[in-house]
């Protein structure tokens, strides 16, 4: 699981991350702007996790108990699952409102 969280997650999203935006700059749709903020999101909230279990193992905690305050672990987890249910219905909407050749 570590492996998963700490190597390949962060390369999926930033994958994930520039296919979105990369849809976006070519079709400048609604539906691919909306899997970018998804994406973005996830990404920034991912990358905070992981800067601040770095900062604990250097000892300075000061970021991980911030971001483990159930106020702010709260509107992490929400964000979360507003990104991750939005990015495939954004996704969906896209190839159903795409015209067929």
């Amino acid at each position: 699981m570590r492996l998963f969280f700490y190597g390949l997650l962060p390369f999926l999203l930033l994958t994930l991350l520039v296919g979105a935006a990369i849809l976006w700059t070519r079709t400048k749709r609604c539906a691919a702007l909306i899997q970018l903020i998804a994406c973005s999101i996830v990404s920034v909230l991912v990358a905070v996790d992981q800067l601040a279990f770095y900062l604990d193992s250097a000892s300075r905690s000061g970021l991980l108990q911030l971001i483990r305050n159930p106020h702010v672990e709260l509107v992490g987890q929400i964000l979360i699952i507003a990104s991750f249910v939005t990015f495939p219905g954004a996704y969906i909407w896209y190839v159903v409102r795409q015209k067929r050749i």
